[in-house]
């Protein structure tokens, strides 16, 4: 059987936006810029992992830096990842990058965990919209390992 494949971004998802208008007044710092590692967030991230045996890939903006995964293991995320472990940044959209990603790996079974829609080229039934306040849910790991168990529902 295939190892399914999860796509991970990390804004909304594992660090969340609190205080953001209280904060961002009195630092005077663009919102983009604040945010908090979600704990319970986390543990829910490690145990879709340990529950789905899926492998992930990231897809966030943070892919670009070099120490991405050193950072991810800093705040306490424990997810085996894919050998190509992140998607190219060739746009024009994250959909379009994790499509050609596919592609390149036999189109695996797979879910997207996001924040917001990740835009053309991906079906909205893999995409596990996570709420950008409270980060990846209880809810949102349930609905992650039905699409991962599902392996007849492809792109």
């Amino acid at each position: 059987m295939e190892t399914p494949v999860v796509f991970l971004d990390i804004d909304g998802v594992i660090v969340v936006k609190r205080l953001v208008r209280r904060t961002v007044r009195i630092l005077r710092t663009p919102p983009s810029r604040m945010g908090v590692i979600s704990s319970t967030a986390v543990a829910n991230l490690n145990a879709l992992a340990a529950r789905s045996g899926a492998t992930f890939v990231v897809s966030s903006t943070w892919r670009a830096a070099d120490d991405c995964l050193d950072k991810l293991d800093r705040m306490g995320v424990q997810v085996p990842y894919h050998q190509d472990w992140r998607t190219d940044a060739d746009g024009p959209c994250r959909g379009a990058e994790i499509a050609r990603w596919l592609k390149a790996h036999g189109e695996p079974t797979y879910c997207v965990l996001d924040d917001f829609t990740a835009g053309e080229g991906l079906p909205h039934d893999r995409l596990v919209l996570v709420n950008y306040k409270i980060g990846l849910s209880a809810l949102d790991t349930q609905r992650a390992l039905a699409l991962l168990a599902n392996a007849t529902v492809r792109k």
